[in-house]
């Protein structure tokens, strides 16, 4: 067959006959050759899109969308001021912006602020507020927001748990865009400090000192951060069952991608998990290790070590049990700690030993502690606790039984019924006792109300180690909840604040290790991970070092669940 003859025999029409030949057809006709031209040229655009445009398609972050967030626990001071639990802080962290912030790689940069400058002493630090800076209202953000606020910090009255870290600090007006903080000692973390949420003074001011804690303002917050809150949702009892956040027009930084956040506040993880498998949740932080099994193998797990250390904290205070060294040496060598993990924890967890974070530069922290029961038994018996015929160790008519006081959350209870085990083996009795984790910290720890409690200590900074240690800091609102008090402890503590050559602190660091595991006001177990599970198309999610939880939320403007679609080339 010759092809070329075939095709010198066909000829192309002209327009002009093409056009004839269509007023020649009937009315049926026009429409089926219209009707098929259409189709032609779709097609002829979609082949011309796949072969030549899509491979130099990007998607991209697009804004819109909505996440829906599930959260354990009840806000109850959405506020920067009184903050305290996760839920508190997870939604703070949303609504509230500071001078400075923190990004997820841990670094510090400016958010309301513009520009700053320290001194030469390290004891002035001088901060410019950007004129954009405004509240979620729109009112614009003022130095008589930022000195108001700290001054409620340090108010004695208001009891902030944040006091003891702005104690010595004066806090001045220079004009209506510049604040100076003056410090009385140089402090390693005070830059830190600078990220604390702001308060709109204009609404706050009104508030006596003693209803400051019971202001509508605590659940219904103004501040001027990335989200605002549109709606709330509430039991009848008054408690938050829901916030509806959307995307502030008035925050100064840079713009979220998801325009819209709903968070569901949960009592018990079980009703949580059962929320997020029914997807009326999309995400959902904390949860027990336990409870993996139970979701979609269609969910997406982050999991991150947290800079929380639980352990053990005694009371030594109005407790001869748990006042007494030795005992609290036995415990100590009982406790095998990678065994806890594995079985309260599934192995989702880091065994320690020392009061300090494993991720402080300049420490040298080994946590190569290895269980031995039968030097604490040894210890026991030499001093005179003798096993009874109950297989509880005895001392004349006292019984060696301790109050083991814990939050009811699975994690901490089943860690409580592995440690009651492991004690139980050395004749010591352990009682359990769980509480709702507000009522924990209002009846429990800041009344100092136990003889050994199960809890952890959250370390956001290096200067929170003098505010769990130091003698100055065992009644509330200090955090020396054990009532330590040691006063070579008290000056290595006050030194290392104010140390900031990193040999040197390393050093103050060692010393103080030293000397508290000699002393065990408190023994550590472990610190977490935190487990984040998610669902659906968010994206961007990173979790790469956080002292606690609410720091999951700290980039969130850069979460996205829409998406577009762009030429690099094209779009320049």
């Amino acid at each position: 067959m010759n092809i070329k003859r075939i095709f010198s025999h066909i000829s192309i029409p002209k327009k002009q006959e093409v056009l004839r030949a269509v007023k020649s057809f009937s009315r049926t006709r026009k429409t089926v050759f219209l009707v098929v031209a259409c189709i032609f040229f779709v097609s002829g655009i979609s082949l011309f899109s796949q072969t030549l445009i899509q491979p130099f398609e990007q998607e991209v972050p697009a804004q819109g969308g909505i996440h829906k967030e599930g959260i354990i626990g009840t806000p109850r001071f959405v506020n920067p001021v009184l903050s305290l639990s996760t839920a508190d802080k997870d939604v703070e962290s949303l609504i509230f912006s500071g001078l400075t912030r923190k990004t997820r790689e841990g670094s510090i940069i400016l958010d309301l602020a513009e520009d700053f400058s320290v001194s030469a002493d390290n004891l002035i630090y001088t901060f410019t507020i950007d004129d954009n800076a405004r509240f979620q209202d729109g009112e614009k953000v003022t130095v008589d927001d930022i000195v108001f606020t700290i001054q409620q910090i340090q108010n004695p009255e208001i009891k902030s748990p944040k006091r003891v870290s702005w104690e010595g600090i004066k806090v001045e007006k220079i004009d209506e865009k510049t604040v100076r903080f003056v410090l009385s000692q140089p402090f390693i973390s005070f830059l830190e400090n600078t990220s604390v949420g702001i308060l709109p003074s204009y609404l706050w001011n009104t508030v006596p000192n003693e209803e400051f804690s019971f202001s509508p303002l605590n659940i219904e917050p103004i501040g001027a951060g990335k989200y605002k809150v549109k709606d709330i949702t509430k039991s009848k009892g008054g408690a938050v069952n829901s916030y509806l956040l959307k995307a502030s027009r008035y925050y100064s930084g840079e713009k979220p991608f998801i325009r819209k956040i709903k968070l569901y506040f949960y009592e018990k993880e079980e009703n949580a998990i059962k929320a997020f498998r029914g997807n009326d949740i999309h995400a959902l932080a904390g949860i027990s290790p336990q409870s993996l099994s139970s979701l979609s193998k269609k969910t997406t797990v982050y999991t991150a070590t947290l800079n929380r250390m639980f352990g053990l904290f005694f009371n030594q205070k109005d407790n001869a049990i748990t006042s007494d060294i030795k005992i609290r040496q036995a415990i100590n060598l009982a406790l095998d700690r990678e065994q806890i993990i594995q079985e309260a924890l599934v192995g989702f967890g880091q065994a320690i030993e020392s009061p300090l974070q494993t991720t402080i530069e300049t420490t040298n922290i080994k946590n190569s502690f290895t269980a031995n029961k039968e030097k604490s038994v040894s210890i026991l018996e030499q001093e005179g606790w003798a096993m009874n015929s109950q297989g509880v160790r005895q001392k004349g008519n006292i019984e060696l039984s301790i109050k083991l006081t814990t939050a009811k959350i699975p994690d901490l209870e089943a860690v409580a019924e592995v440690i009651q085990k492991e004690l139980r083996d050395i004749g010591i009795k352990i009682i359990i006792e769980s509480h709702e984790t507000n009522d924990l910290n209002q009846y429990v720890i800041r009344p100092r109300n136990f003889e050994m409690l199960l809890f952890g200590q959250i370390i956001n900074q290096e200067g929170d180690i003098f505010a769990f240690w130091h003698s100055s800091q065992t009644s509330d609102p200090g955090l020396n909840i054990t009532s330590y008090q040691n006063k070579t402890v008290d000056k290595t503590l006050e030194e290392i604040i104010q140390t900031f050559d990193i040999n040197k602190r390393a050093v103050l660091y060692s010393n103080f290790e030293n000397q508290f595991l000699k002393d065990i006001p408190a023994l550590f177990i472990y610190s977490p991970q935190l487990i984040y599970v998610v669902r659906g198309t968010i994206h961007n999610v990173e979790l790469s070092p956080i002292t606690n939880s609410s720091q999951r939320l700290l980039d969130m403007q850069e979460w996205y669940t829409e998406t577009n679609h762009t030429i690099p080339f094209l779009s320049k």
